[in-house]
């Protein structure tokens, strides 16, 4: 009898743990590419929530077996996509601060809100990878002083969610194995050459 309501009381918790919170804003990582140098992904929005915005800002933390770090320019240079949820010229931030803690954020210059929509991508993290493979967790702060969406009011701060989509993971992180670079080459060199072929 112990062991049926531990279980059913673990299953509660992981059930609870991968539920958005309430009101949450849903993103989800996209546009995942790893290569031989470096890995980088998209911050999208999958639930809006009807939320009309001012600024956003996402705080991650990375664990892995290896080193990843930081691309600020690199990170920045989201602004320049169509489906950018900043029309426009924004002001972006990526940093890292302190260390360990990976920060996008922005807002427009105008100061105006924008309603928020499905596949508007919100931030870019981009780092440089070490080589070391194996699997590496983004976990992001759920504090909503480190990651939000901050509504035309100026006042109200909108938590995020994770949706980790096809990737292993919960409703504050996700997981992405990195294979040996070796491997990665060779991927891209069987790309090259299926694309030969069919030309």
């Amino acid at each position: 009898m112990m062991k049926k309501s531990m279980f059913v009381l673990l299953l509660v918790c992981s059930l609870l743990l991968s539920v958005p919170a309430q009101g949450a804003v849903t993103i989800t990582p996209s546009n995942l590419q790893i290569d031989p140098c470096s890995v980088s992904f998209d911050f999208v929005i999958m639930d809006p929530c009807g939320v009309s915005a001012v600024a956003f800002q996402s705080t991650l933390t990375i664990s892995g077996p290896g080193t990843l770090t930081f691309d600020e320019t690199s990170s920045m240079a989201v602004i320049g996509e169509a489906d950018y949820w900043l029309p426009g010229s924004p002001l972006v931030a990526a940093v890292e601060n302190p260390p360990g803690n990976y920060v996008f954020g922005d807002l427009p210059l105008d100061g105006l809100g924008r309603i928020l929509a499905v596949d508007d991508i919100v931030a870019r993290y981009y780092f440089e990878w070490d080589g070391t493979a194996g699997d590496y967790t983004f976990n992001l702060d759920s504090d909503t002083a480190d990651s939000f969406f901050l509504k035309d009011d100026f006042v109200t701060s909108v938590p995020l969610a994770i949706d980790p989509g096809g990737l292993p993971g919960n409703s504050s992180s996700f997981t992405v194995h990195i294979p040996e670079p070796a491997t990665l080459m060779l991927f891209g060199l069987g790309g090259i050459l299926l694309r030969k072929r069919r030309a």
